[in-house]
């Protein structure tokens, strides 16, 4: 796959992700907690391409977020 196509097909994939899924899936359970529940502006990987590449475009291992919730696993 072209970086290109590679590209446009995660934009797209993401972008669908993010329609179907406004909110923050809230891994942390601080939005429930809080019942301020935060728009989704990201998609995340649960297992890092760089670990396993058949998992980039799973949707079994994409997290819809907020930017919080976010940083907050890549500070971990």
């Amino acid at each position: 796959m072209s970086d290109e196509h590679h590209i446009a097909t995660w934009q797209r994939l993401s972008k669908k992700i993010l329609t179907q899924s406004p909110l923050c899936s809230d891994p942390f359970n601080w939005h429930s907690h809080t019942g301020r529940f935060a728009p989704s502006v990201c998609v995340h990987h649960i297992v890092s391409p760089k670990d396993d590449y058949d998992k980039m475009f799973d949707r079994s291992n994409l997290l819809p977020l907020c930017q919080t919730c976010h940083d907050a696993i890549h500070a971990k």
